[in-house]
């Protein structure tokens, strides 16, 4: 159980970086990413990741079109946005800011966009996997449960609250075959993984008390 559940939670870290980078500017070290992953690679959990490995020149104009502007934003990438009535830096944001302190997780200080971008939340969900793996490799399962209680919540209050009709502008509104498939990936991930967590926090809780 120690090595299963080390290895799924690893693998579900890499899900999410990939996710991050995928929604991050493009560039060679997100198109090498994904040309490493090959179309019929099924993690735990999530199923295949079935990315294209992209052109990141020819991805440019549509990224800034989509997520950066300057022209108003078909598919903005901050939570409060779709919580808040189309406000940027809410009290949604202020909690995500919370949830990452709490875990001792810091934002890269180069990073200019607000903690709820779509990126530094999926940075932040790759991050408690790993320590999740490493609690299971050590066989403490009280920091396990810990980590993925942080986990599901996360996802319950935040990610799972708004990412699906993020994912939804992002496929009506872009030709890219890379962006629309990489919208419906999150969309089905983060549903996917509400669902495992919650079931497996209840199995841990069981086995502990």
């Amino acid at each position: 159980m120690r090595k299963g559940g080390a290895r799924e939670g690893r693998a579900r870290a890499r899900a999410y970086e990939l996710l991050a980078l995928g929604f991050s500017p493009p560039s060679a070290e997100m198109a090498d990413a994904m040309a490493n992953v090959k179309p019929s690679l099924s993690l735990p959990v999530f199923g295949p990741l079935g990315l294209e490995a992209p052109d990141p020149e020819t991805l440019v104009p549509e990224y800034h079109r989509l997520f950066v502007g300057p022209e108003s934003l078909p598919a903005p990438p901050y939570e409060s946005v779709y919580r808040e009535g189309w406000r940027v830096m809410g009290e949604s944001t202020l909690d995500v800011q919370r949830q990452y302190e709490e875990a001792g997780y810091a934002l890269d200080p180069a990073r200019h966009d607000p903690p709820d971008h779509v990126t530094a939340e999926l940075a932040f969900l790759a991050l408690l996997a790993e320590e999740e793996a490493a609690a299971w490799e050590t066989g403490d399962l009280h920091a396990v449960l810990s980590w993925l209680r942080r986990a599901r919540a996360f996802l319950d209050e935040h990610l799972a609250r708004w990412v699906p009709v993020f994912c939804d502008r992002v496929q009506a509104s872009t030709k890219s075959p890379f962006y629309w498939s990489l919208a419906g990936l999150l969309r089905d991930v983060v549903r996917l993984d509400l669902e495992w967590s919650r079931a497996r926090v209840v199995m841990l809780e069981e086995a502990l008390a």
